[in-house]
């Protein structure tokens, strides 16, 4: 199968990002569907090389199961108008956080693939991904 890839031949722009955890390693590769998301795939890398006691108080390394379930997320996200790029970080507890400000809303993703969230003084966790989305897209303004 000489010739073939992974993606359509198309001028869709494709984004790769080196993952390492500490006995896996893998690339998290995304065909960009919406503006930002080869910016967040890219800080998703970054974040993910996060070794012990990044913050200098002891904390997890990121893990790569937290990291492979955070680039899911994403992907699923950028499939819904509307949903702006979130900033990305790690938490101490080595999983992936995202967080908008509009909505006041943040979501720690965890390596066993359920999302943890908060939503102004609302908490919740849900291992359904659409369901982030749909907080994500609700209108508060009505």
């Amino acid at each position: 199968m000489t010739g073939q890839t992974a993606f359509p031949q198309n001028n869709a722009t494709r984004t790769f990002a080196e993952v390492s955890g500490s006995s896996e390693s893998y690339v998290l590769a995304t065909r960009n569907s919406c503006e930002w998301l080869s910016t967040a795939v890219q800080r998703l890398g970054e974040v993910s090389r996060l070794k012990q006691n990044w913050d200098s108080y002891d904390s997890n390394a990121v893990d790569i199961h937290a990291v492979h379930y955070a680039h899911c997320l994403l992907s699923w996200l950028t499939n819904h108008i509307g949903i702006t790029q979130p900033k990305i970080s790690a938490t101490p507890s080595g999983n992936v956080c995202f967080f908008w400000e509009t909505p006041d809303f943040e979501v720690e993703v965890c390596p066993n693939g359920l999302f943890l969230y908060l939503e102004g003084e609302n908490e919740g966790e849900t291992p359904d991904a659409s369901e982030i989305a749909a907080i994500l897209t609700v209108d508060k303004s009505a």
